[in-house]
């Protein structure tokens, strides 16, 4: 968004901006190449092996964390930045692995191994939907009562967590993954954060800066 900000709309690039924005890059591409280093080869998942993966107990202790603290945090009407953005974090984990399975279902569906004659599918599908409205929904409340420098960087940080940990809980991402690699995906995702903070900071700054000024 920032570049585009910087061709498109004619924004002044700063400093902090840049740093940010390569810090973003480089964490990014360090989190992807450790990730995809780490992943041991597998076959496209079918509904089958979804379902022995999922009703493993560690997955199902990450499941039931994401769903009874999310409705928690619903049901208690607390009006906080970290009620908010704990909400997205948590149902967005589930989102994320959802889409996954669901897009694996898929792929081998158009493969010529059908996955739609069983129910998981369509049950993952009210699933993704209600997440995902959720998701939008606390997030909009986020920033429109916190401001982008307090939702942003703290959203990404725990989301990302929350959706790495739960993919390598259920399709065992990390399984493969050395220890220095490890000290790279751990170094990268500061980085990112940290990257992602500046640019979010100095973005809310300056629309206070012109607020003050009018």
């Amino acid at each position: 968004n920032v570049p585009v900000a910087w061709i498109v709309l004619g924004e002044k690039a700063s400093f902090r901006n840049v740093c940010g924005c390569v810090m973003c890059v480089l964490g990014g591409y360090g989190i992807v190449g450790v990730v995809a280093n780490g992943e041991t080869e597998r076959d496209t998942l079918s509904v089958a092996d979804f379902q022995e993966m999922a009703f493993r107990p560690a997955f199902m202790v990450f499941l039931v964390i994401s769903v009874f603290e999310s409705l928690d945090l619903i049901c208690s009407l607390r009006q906080t930045v970290m009620c908010y953005i704990t909400v997205c974090s948590l149902l967005g984990g589930v989102t994320v692995l959802s889409i996954k399975a669901v897009t694996s279902f898929l792929i081998l569906t158009m493969q010529g191994n059908n996955q739609l004659v069983y129910a998981l599918p369509y049950a993952l599908l009210p699933i993704l939907f209600v997440t995902l409205l959720l998701q939008v929904q606390y997030l909009n409340k986020a920033i429109a009562e916190f401001g982008t420098s307090q939702v942003v960087p703290v959203y990404y940080v725990i989301f990302t967590s929350w959706a790495v940990l739960g993919s390598a809980i259920l399709y065992g991402d990390l399984n493969e993954t050395t220890t220095e690699h490890l000290f790279i995906f751990a170094g990268s995702f500061l980085a990112t954060s940290v990257g992602v903070y500046l640019v979010a900071c100095q973005e809310d700054d300056g629309v206070k800066n012109d607020g003050q000024l009018r």
